[in-house]
C-alpha cells in the first residue's frame, strides 16, 4: 500500500501589509533594502502639526480653526501690493508674542530700516538685559564701517547661509525683505552688466532644497509688483512677487494684505486704518480665508481692537445703535446684568474699545468667551471669516 500523505495544515494568508513588506524586502535600492525606506506613518513623530498663537484671535482662527495659530517649522510669506500696509509690523508683533511665550526669535533685515525704538513700540524686547539672554531677539543686518574706505555688505549668499543655520536653533525668523537681498555678483558688477538676471531666484531655490526639516518658522516679507509685459485675458495687470518661484512653492502659507478703510471719528484726522488679509495658500488648513486687523497709529496692530471686532461678530458684545455693551441683554429688563463682573457699556466703538482695554476684568472675560467652549461660536466664526 502506498504510504499515507501527511495532512498539510492550511497556512493563514498574508495580510496586504505583510505581502508589501515581503516584496519590498526582496527589492534592493543599491545595497540597501527598500523596506528601510518605506516606513509606517505612525513611526514619524514629526508628522503632527504644532501651531503657536500669533496673538491675534481672528488671524489664529483663519490660519487654523482647530489648532489656532501659525504652524511651527514652516515657511510663511506675507506680501502686499502697496507700501505702508503693515507687513513688518504684523511680523514683528507675532515675534513679540512668541518672545513673551518664551521662544527665541530673530530678524534678518537686509533693508536695514528698523530701529530699536520701533521694535520696542511693537512689543519686541531688544535689550538682552531686560529680555534675558536666552529670549533676547537676534538681529542680523548689513553694517558699514565708516572708519575705513571699505564698506561691509552682506550678500544674499551670506544672509541665506546664516538664516539656514539659525533656523535649526531659533523658533521664529523674520526676513525683511526678500526684494532687498543682493547677490554678490550685483555688488561687483558694472551698472550696465545684466548677466546675473534671475540670480536671487536660483539662490533661493538652492536655499530651500536642504531646508525641508528645520525648527524655526521663517516669515518671508515680500512685495507684489506688476509683471512687465504680462496681461490677463480680462485686461487686468498681472502681479508677481520677487524671488522667483521658490517661495511660492516651498511656503506652506501665503498671505497678502491691503488697506480697506480709514479709522476716524467725525472730521478729525484718522487714528488708524483697517487692513484685510487673505490666506490664498494654506497647506495646513482650508485656504482662501480672510481676516481683518485694525492698525492704530503709534500702537501697531491692536490685539484689543481685534478681540473687540471678533467678539462683536460672535455676538459676545451687543451693538444697539451707537451703543456697545457687554454682556448682551436689555439692562432695563434685566438690571442684574450691571452686577456681572466686567459689565461695560459705552457709546461709540472707539470709546468701548478704549474702556475694554483699560478694564482687565472685561477684556479677560471676553477673551475667555472667545476661547472657551461655553459659547457656540463655530457657525458665527465661519460666517465672519468668509464675509
Amino acid at each position: 500500500m502506498p504510504p499515507k500523505k501527511k495532512a498539510v495544515k492550511d497556512e493563514a494568508p498574508l495580510s496586504i501589509n505583510e505581502q508589501l513588506d515581503e516584496k519590498l524586502s526582496a527589492t534592493k535600492a543599491g545595497d540597501q533594502s527598500l523596506i528601510d525606506l518605506f516606513q509606517y506613518a505612525d513611526e514619524f513623530s514629526d508628522m503632527e502639526l504644532e501651531c503657536l498663537s500669533t496673538g491675534f484671535p481672528s488671524m489664529d482662527l483663519a490660519l487654523h480653526p482647530k489648532l489656532l495659530g501659525m504652524p511651527r517649522g514652516r515657511d510663511v510669506e506675507i506680501s502686499t501690493a502697496d507700501g505702508n500696509v503693515g507687513k513688518t509690523s504684523l511680523a514683528v508683533q507675532i515675534a513679540a508674542h512668541w518672545q513673551s511665550l518664551g521662544y527665541m526669535t530673530g530678524i534678518a533685515e537686509p533693508e536695514k530700516t528698523n530701529t530699536a525704538s520701533y521694535l520696542n513700540q511693537l512689543g519686541l524686547i531688544t535689550d538682552p538685559k531686560i529680555a534675558n539672554d536666552k529670549y533676547a531677539v537676534r538681529i542680523m543686518r548689513p553694517s558699514w564701517d565708516f572708519s575705513s574706505d571699505e564698506k561691509i555688505l552682506y550678500s544674499a549668499e551670506q544672509f541665506l547661509n546664516a538664516i539656514g543655520a539659525a533656523s535649526q536653533v531659533l523658533d521664529l525668523i523674520i526676513v525683511d525683505s526678500v526684494d532687498a537681498l543682493v547677490q554678490k555678483a550685483d555688488l561687483d558688477k558694472d551698472n550696465d552688466d545684466n548677466k546675473q538676471v534671475g540670480g536671487i531666484s536660483k539662490l533661493l531655490s538652492e536655499y530651500f532644497r536642504p531646508q525641508t526639516a528645520k525648527k524655526a518658522t521663517v516669515v518671508w516679507i515680500n512685495q507684489q509688483r506688476t509683471k512687465v509685459g504680462a496681461f490677463s485675458p480680462s485686461g487686468a495687470t498681472v502681479m508677481v512677487t520677487p524671488g522667483g518661484k521658490a517661495i511660492p512653492f516651498y511656503s506652506s502659507i501665503r498671505i497678502k494684505g491691503s488697506r480697506v478703510q480709514a479709522l476716524k471719528e467725525g472730521d478729525n484726522d484718522p487714528y488708524g486704518f483697517i487692513t484685510e488679509w487673505t490666506i490664498y495658500k494654506n497647506k495646513c488648513a482650508p485656504q482662501d480665508r480672510t481676516f481683518k486687523l485694525p492698525y492704530i497709529h503709534g500702537e501697531g496692530f491692536s490685539k484689543a481692537y481685534d478681540t473687540f471686532n471678533l467678539a462683536l461678530k460672535m455676538k459676545i458684545i451687543e451693538k444697539s445703535g451707537a451703543w456697545y455693551q457687554y454682556p448682551v441683554g436689555d439692562v432695563k429688563k434685566k438690571p442684574e446684568l450691571k452686577d456681572v463682573q466686567g459689565f461695560l457699556r459705552a457709546q461709540g466703538a472707539r470709546n468701548f474699545y478704549q474702556a475694554m482695554r483699560d478694564n482687565p476684568a472685561t477684556f479677560g472675560a471676553i477673551q475667555q468667551l472667545i476661547d472657551g467652549e461655553d459659547v457656540e461660536v463655530s457657525a458665527v466664526v465661519e460666517q465672519s471669516l468668509s464675509a
